[in-house]
């Protein structure tokens, strides 16, 4: 928030409530956040993505849809276990309350890294307020991660190159 501004000094309440003495030519000649969208949209963005071991990735078979199915995590056609996950982690975003219905919401695959197929959520919480925004998307990664299994996929994680160590030393 701009506390004060006069001819030399431009004074900002920080989110932190810290304040910041700004010269003004500093706001036309530096960049700088203003975070008063966030405010007046009623929602603040997640842009969070979950990286996938690509080994993990796969055509489902009869059994593994017939269980998705019943678990009401897929379709009726047949599908690759990492689509039915965007897909699932499509219609949670819509029936969670924490997440803005009215704001943009998309799960998507982003372009494949050595550390794993990116799967990114996109979307917008109910919270603009820094503890309740971190919650929500908490609890939203907590259970994504925890239903990763139930479509036969791991999320990537580099191994460690070190011999565990014995109890014995």
């Amino acid at each position: 928030y701009v506390t004060e501004v006069t001819l030399t000094t431009v004074k900002v309440q920080n989110f932190d409530k810290t304040i910041t003495t700004i010269p003004p030519y500093a706001l036309v000649s530096d960049s700088f956040q203003n975070w008063r969208g966030m405010w007046d949209s009623g929602g603040r963005r997640i842009k969070r993505s979950l990286l996938i071991d690509a080994s993990s990735v796969h055509n489902c078979t009869a059994a593994e849809l017939a269980a998705l199915r019943e678990k009401g995590l897929a379709g009726a056609e047949p599908v690759v276990n990492l689509y039915a996950l965007r897909e699932y982690a499509a219609r949670y975003l819509k029936g969670h309350p924490g997440i803005h219905p009215d704001l943009m919401q998309m799960v998507r695959m982003l372009q494949p890294t050595p550390e794993g197929i990116p799967v990114e959520v996109y979307c917008f919480t109910r919270e603009t307020d820094w503890v309740a925004y971190e919650a929500v998307q908490g609890a939203v990664f907590d259970h994504l991660f925890a239903v990763l299994p139930d479509f036969g996929l791991r999320a990537y994680q580099r191994s460690s190159d070190r011999e565990p160590q014995s109890s014995e030393s």
